[in-house]
C-alpha cells in the first residue's frame, strides 16, 4: 500500500484548528489567549478557509494581539506560512517545505534580539535544514515531517516542550494523520 504525499488544503485546516488548540491548553505559554481569539476569527468566515486562509486568521490574531510581545513575531511566521501556502489545493512536501522557509525567513528580518525571538529562530533553522535535507534525499512527505520534528528542541519535562518545537510537532502530527 503507497502511503499518500499531500493533504488536500481544506483538510490541513485541522492542522491549524489543532495548533491553536494544543497551544491554548498549555497554561505555561502565555500565548494560549492570543491563539484562543483565533477560534472567532475562523467562525466568522462565510465559508470554510483553505489551510492558507486559516494560518492567515492566526497570523492576523496574532500580530493584532496586544497581550503577549511575542504574539507579533509568532503572527508574521504564521502569515509568511499562509502566503505561500495561498490557493494551493493540497498539502504536500514541496509546498510545506516552502512555507516552514517563508517562516523562517519572516523572522530572520526583525531586529529583535529577545530570547524568545532567539529561540523560535533556532528551532525554525534546525527544523528546516532537517526537512530540507530529508526532502532533498527524496523521503517522502512524512518522513520529512519526522525528520523536522526530531531537530526540535525538547525543553524541560515539566513545562511540556517549548513553544517552537510544540508549534512545529502540532503541525506534523496532524498533517501525518491526514496522510495516513
Amino acid at each position: 500500500m503507497t502511503s499518500k504525499q499531500s493533504v488536500p488544503s481544506t483538510q490541513a485546516v485541522d492542522m491549524v484548528q489543532r495548533l491553536i488548540d494544543d497551544v491554548a491548553a498549555q497554561p505555561v505559554l502565555a500565548l494560549g489567549q492570543a491563539f484562543s481569539l483565533t477560534r472567532e476569527r475562523l467562525a466568522a468566515r462565510t465559508t470554510p478557509p483553505e489551510v492558507g486562509g486559516a494560518l492567515e486568521d492566526l497570523g492576523l490574531t496574532l500580530t493584532e494581539s496586544t497581550d503577549n510581545l511575542e504574539a507579533p513575531l509568532y503572527g508574521n511566521v504564521f502569515l509568511a506560512m499562509a502566503g505561500a501556502l495561498q490557493g494551493a489545493d493540497r498539502v504536500d512536501r514541496e509546498n510545506f517545505g516552502e512555507a516552514l522557509t517563508a517562516g523562517l525567513d519572516s523572522v530572520q528580518t526583525v531586529g529583535d534580539t529577545s530570547p524568545a525571538r532567539q529561540q523560535l529562530t533556532d528551532t525554525l533553522i534546525a527544523a528546516r535544514n532537517a526537512y530540507r535535507d530529508a526532502a532533498q534525499a527524496g523521503q517522502p512527505f512524512s518522513a520529512c515531517l519526522d525528520r523536522m520534528v526530531a531537530a526540535c528542541p525538547a525543553g524541560r519535562e515539566s513545562a511540556g516542550p517549548p513553544l517552537p518545537a510544540l508549534t512545529l510537532q502540532t503541525m506534523a502530527r496532524s498533517i501525518q494523520a491526514a496522510l495516513s
